[in-house]
Formats: C-alpha cells, structure tokens, sequence
C-alpha cells in the first residue's frame, strides 16, 4: 500500500527592502536614493543580492546620488574598488556627480552613530542626516 502523510512546507521569508527616494519637484528625476541594506543584500549567492548588486550598477553608472546604510554586522560586505575602513557598520554616500568615488563613513558598536550628509543636486547645501537620531525612529 502507498504511505500518505500531511507535512508542512517551509515558510516562505517574507523580504522588507527599505529605500527612500528623493526627486527632483520640477522634473521628477531621481535626485538620491537611500537604501538600508537588508540580510538578504548581504548573503552570498542569494537572490536578492545579485538583485541588489545589478540595482547598485545601474545607479553607479548614472548621475544619481546614492546612500547605502550597512548597520548590519553579518553577511558579506558590498564589494568596493578599494578596502573600507575598519568597523562594524558602515555608511556610503555617493555624489553622482563624482561618479566613482564616494565618501564612507565607518563606526564601531561602541560609537555613536554619525550624522551624514544626503546629496542633492550639486550646487544645493547637503542636509545632515543624523542617523543615531533617526534610529530612534520607527520604520512601521
């Protein structure tokens, strides 16, 4: 006789991916685009990094200023044409006007969180970010 049993498929993951993006009021091109890198940004050979990364391409290969914000100790870094910093978190901010180079902020668990600028259009004053006030705040 055939054996049938019920048994329970594993849980899909359901993937929250936090972006903000900034556009220009007139045009509404994408100025700057702030991502908070997720776990699944930072496994290797998953999916959603090899989504992420072509995403990363094609905004470093075009004029929009990018923000990535790494507060994740774990997984695989983004790759970079040059060794970071020491520490555990990390912040990159990239004008796009700079094209391929970018500032990178670096703090331990033990600092506080920076306040970082968020580019605009090139001759705009960059607002501050502070990002140990912001994590105060709630992404729900």
């Amino acid at each position: 006789a055939v054996t049938v049993v019920e048994c329970l498929l594993p849980e899909s993951e359901e993937v929250h991916e936090y972006y903000l993006v900034l556009r220009d009021r007139v045009t509404l091109q994408i100025v700057t685009l702030i991502e908070l890198l997720s776990p699944t940004n930072k496994r290797p050979g998953s999916d959603g990094r090899g989504q992420y990364l072509e995403k990363r391409q094609e905004i470093l290969q075009s004029r929009t200023n990018l923000v990535e914000l790494d507060l994740l100790r774990g997984g695989q870094r983004l790759p970079m044409q040059t060794e970071l910093p020491p520490g555990d978190y990390y912040a990159l901010v990239r004008r796009g006007w700079r094209r391929r180079r970018a500032s990178v902020y670096a703090w331990t668990l033990r600092q506080r969180m920076p306040a970082i600028p968020i580019p605009l259009q090139k001759d705009e004053t960059e607002p501050m970010l502070d990002l140990q006030a912001a994590s105060h705040c709630s992404l729900a």
